[in-house]
């Protein structure tokens, strides 16, 4: 389902020159076209931010990604609006840290070789001698609110931190969570206890085989039907049913399930 950032059901019929729904249709339609459509891409890292979620759990979308094929950009306009404000939420609190004195670096790059990984972490802090990393995620109110009274990030959100904390070799980080309509916060201290070692370790486990299945040319076959939501929001989605190229596949890879 295609999600427009235009409320259609708050404009009236024209009055006077402007054409309120006409403007709010140009401008979801410009959005639209600063997506990037039909670009080529060889992918030769897992990235964590995407790892755990959607088509990012499917090995076969990680094959196609290593191997090299062209990339289309599936985000509608709601979903492209919201990542341009996730960007504007970072880098207000990344500003925010550079003046609190605690603050190490921002956007630390990640990287790891086995299995190969590239991210960059929103903050390094040092908190009483103590280096710490942070993920700053925002959310809307009814989901902050489930958050804030659990004290617990989304699956996703939280094995992308415990793979910055492993590649470190931290045994603490947090989020920072902003509440989207009353733009309040809450910090959730995450510790590498002894399921978040089992969980990143299965995740690590996971990555390695995906991969070794690419380095030996084993195509895995889909585990998402063509009609799964999964597979709607692939960038690689194009490439993986077309049959120019690909397959049924080779072999059943289980694709990556989380905790919930």
């Amino acid at each position: 389902m295609n999600r427009s950032i235009v409320a259609q059901t708050a404009f009236k019929s024209k009055v006077g020159q402007l054409d309120a729904l006409a403007l709010a249709e140009l401008l979801d339609k410009t959005l639209l076209e600063s997506r990037e459509t039909g670009k080529h891409t060889t992918k030769k890292t897992f990235s964590p931010s995407s790892v755990g979620y959607g088509n990012g759990t499917c090995p076969r979308r990680w094959y196609i990604s290593f191997d090299g094929a062209e990339f289309h950009d599936n985000f509608d306009s709601l979903g492209l609006a919201n990542m341009s404000n996730g960007t504007y939420v970072h880098e207000r609190w990344q500003t925010l840290f550079e003046s609190t004195g605690v603050l190490v670096e921002t956007e630390k790059e990640i990287l790891c070789e086995d299995p190969p990984i590239r991210g960059f972490a929103d903050l390094i802090i040092d908190w009483e001698g103590k280096e710490i990393v942070g993920e700053i995620k925002s959310s809307k109110n009814e989901m902050f609110a489930y958050r804030k009274n659990r004290m617990t990030p989304t699956a996703y959100h939280l094995v992308q931190l415990l793979i910055y904390m492993e590649v470190l070799g931290m045994d603490e980080g947090f989020f920072l969570y902003e509440d989207k309509n009353e733009m309040k916060i809450v910090v959730i201290p995450i510790f590498m206890t002894e399921e978040n070692k089992k969980l990143v370790t299965r995740v690590f486990e996971w990555m390695r085989g995906v991969h070794g299945t690419w380095r030996n040319q084993i195509l895995p076959e889909r585990p998402f039907t063509k009609r799964s939501k999964e597979c709607a929001g692939c960038p690689v989605r194009k490439a993986c049913w077309s049959g120019d190229k690909y397959g049924e596949g080779d072999v059943k890879l289980p694709k990556l399930v989380l905790p919930k």
